[in-house]
């Protein structure tokens, strides 16, 4: 009898382990059915893990759920599991494109108020913890100068707040990089720190610095709302954007602000990031998207990429005037995981200063 209830219970404890495994797929394309086109930072989800694919449309994708769903603004959404999509290498997403209207109407302030109004609705506003994975990729011209690769964990305050700043901590599980440059170089470029990636810079709610705009697109289930800023607190620098609404909800899903000084204007700078060599802002466009949890069906911050471009003057060290090229690309894995943060790197450090243990085996 205790050899027929040991062996009952190793059967059991056998199809435990099977039903726990994690499935994986790596290295899969999502694309336009019709274009064959790559599709950027597309929602992969089913309930329990997610990610997004990265701006060349790959993704990797682990869960031990045997179901993947594919959200995309503009697309039809999409589902299968683990074992249909080994069999290909490409997911094609069907567009709901119709005929684009690129018509700007009526003033939105009153519609983004009402988007404001709801955010203690649809954003989590007490502290929660996510899974990230970081990419940051400077190049001077077309030359990779540096490239890291971060895996963590990060705690955040709320997503929105009306304080100051949203309390952001950060634990590095594992990093990789490439391509560092000493200080002693002829030029020292100092990336942006993690608060790159806490809250949005909003633009104020008031027609005297703003202006809201709709664009006509082709998925009725979303409106798009431009705008642009009447002056600035920098001189010569335009801000512009755009947000992504959901009308079912007035969530926003998706965010988009570039800030560019004005060429005619000759708004050169100087500061200590560039051993003082004079520079402007040629290109700074961060996109924010969020997606919504099926655990408190709450918006999360599912990715965000912050491409910049800055023009370096000829001086006496340097022979011509060239272009640093910098792109940084934020996914959450996970989100809403109450998991334990001990942090162990600033969030108002550089991000390229972290120092931490390569490990070839999680890379893999």
């Amino acid at each position: 009898m205790k050899r027929v209830i040991y062996s009952m219970f190793l059967v059991f404890s056998l199809i435990q382990v099977v039903v726990a495994q994690n499935l994986k797929i790596s290295k899969k394309v999502i694309a336009d059915k019709i274009t064959k086109m790559p599709l950027p930072y597309v929602n992969v989800f089913n309930g329990v893990d997610a990610t997004v694919s990265n701006s060349e449309g790959l993704f990797s994708f682990v869960s031990n759920k045997n179901k993947i769903d594919f959200s995309f603004v503009g697309y039809e959404s999409f589902e299968t599991t683990f074992e249909a999509i080994s069999k290909q290498d490409t997911v094609f997403l069907q567009s709901k494109a119709i005929n684009l209207e690129e018509v700007v109407v009526g003033d939105m302030l009153p519609y983004m108020k009402k988007v404001f109004q709801n955010i203690p609705k649809n954003y989590q506003i007490t502290p929660y913890t996510e899974n990230f994975f970081l990419r940051n990729v400077l190049k001077r011209g077309n030359e990779i100068e540096r490239l890291q690769d971060i895996y963590g964990k990060g705690s955040r305050s709320a997503m929105f707040t009306n304080s100051d700043k949203i309390i952001f901590s950060i634990e590095v599980l594992n990093m990789r990089k490439t391509g560092v440059l000493a200080k002693s170089d002829a030029i020292y470029f100092k990336l942006p720190d993690f608060n790159e990636f806490n809250g949005m810079l909003i633009p104020p709610l008031d027609s005297k610095y703003v202006a809201f705009r709709e664009e006509k697109v082709a998925d009725t289930s979303f409106k798009k709302i431009n705008f642009e800023g009447k002056g600035s607190d920098v001189p010569g620098q335009n801000k512009t954007g755009y947000f992504i609404i959901n009308k079912a909800d007035y969530a926003i899903v998706e965010y988009f602000i570039s800030m560019y000084d004005e060429p005619e204007k000759g708004s050169y700078h100087e500061t200590p990031f560039l051993s003082k060599h004079q520079y402007r802002t040629m290109k700074y466009d961060k996109t924010v998207r969020f997606s919504k949890s099926a655990i408190n069906n709450k918006y999360y911050l599912s990715s965000a990429n912050l491409d910049c471009q800055l023009e370096v003057l000829a001086d006496k060290k340097i022979d011509k005037t060239f272009y640093y090229n910098l792109s940084m690309e934020y996914f959450t894995s996970k989100s809403f995981t109450n998991e334990t943060i001990n942090s162990n790197f600033s969030v108002d450090k550089e991000i390229f200063k972290a120092k931490f243990q390569y490990s070839d085996e999680f890379w893999k």
